[in-house]
């Protein structure tokens, strides 16, 4: 019999797989020896010595953990009514600030 449901087949439920290992292998070696990369990381980009290419390489690299990266989207859409757009910006702990624009857009023909 192929494919299918068979009974206990498969990884079990919670193990880890190879990569998931490592990673937790890895973070142990790290903690025992009160090592953090990111910590290096920062004190690097933030030391004036460090040249301004050095650390505007590690300024992006850190930012990807701080920030979603944006992916692109395409809006094919036909509507006859308006648009509302609500621009919020976060502030500290992502609560919504005072500072809100609100934007009504108005249908493509006028």
């Amino acid at each position: 019999m192929h494919g299918g449901y068979r009974e206990n087949a498969g990884r079990p439920s919670g193990s880890k797989n190879k990569l998931g290992a490592i990673r937790e292998k890895i973070q142990q070696i790290c903690n025992d020896n009160n090592y953090d990369p990111f910590e290096i990381l920062i004190k690097t980009a933030t030391d004036p010595q460090t040249p301004l290419k050095v650390r505007l390489k590690i300024a992006m690299e850190l930012a990807q953990y701080l920030a979603p990266k944006l992916k692109a989207i395409d809006i094919d859409a036909k509507f006859g009514g308006g648009v509302t757009v609500n621009i919020v910006k976060f502030g500290d702990g992502d609560i919504p600030s005072a500072n809100r624009l609100d934007v009504e857009l108005g249908s493509a023909g006028g």
